[in-house]
């Protein structure tokens, strides 16, 4: 297994356990259909609207693909919209406060993140809320796997 298995979420429903939890599907085995995709979207949309105006971490403007691609993987795996959305704004107010931080220790008032910095946290919040098995998830008569 790849040392960054457990960072990247990569493999990390197998972990210790052999398989994913109750109700979750890490790998799902068939293409996203058009109504996960639409739904994908439609989540896209809602975080693109958690930026402020002095926001320290950048908007993606229209290229707002890596913010799909995440919301569209977790959708898949059966995890309920508002904890993608949820944890997003919350990788969001992190990266801003790091790069204050990071602003004030360099002496650049100018400094600012990029938009894939708060996906990667946002992702690794994600997988460790899924490997401890603490996300609401979608009945299976609603997600079909």
């Amino acid at each position: 297994m790849n040392p960054l298995g457990q960072v990247n979420g990569q493999m990390s429903g197998l972990l210790g356990r052999g398989s994913s939890p109750p109700g979750l599907t890490w790998n799902p085995l068939r293409e996203a259909n058009g109504e996960e995709r639409g739904l994908a979207w439609f989540v896209t949309r809602k975080v693109s609207k958690l930026w402020w105006d002095n926001c320290k971490v950048q908007h993606p403007g229209q290229s707002l693909g890596g913010i799909y691609n995440l919301v569209l993987r977790w959708i898949r795996r059966g995890v309920n919209i508002s904890d993608i959305v949820s944890n997003f704004q919350v990788s969001l107010e992190k990266m801003h406060g790091l790069c204050v931080d990071l602003q004030l220790v360099r002496q650049e008032p100018d400094l600012r993140f990029t938009v894939g910095s708060t996906i990667t946290l946002t992702e690794r919040r994600l997988c460790r809320l899924y490997s401890s098995n603490q996300l609401v998830h979608w009945s299976e008569s609603v997600v079909q796997t």
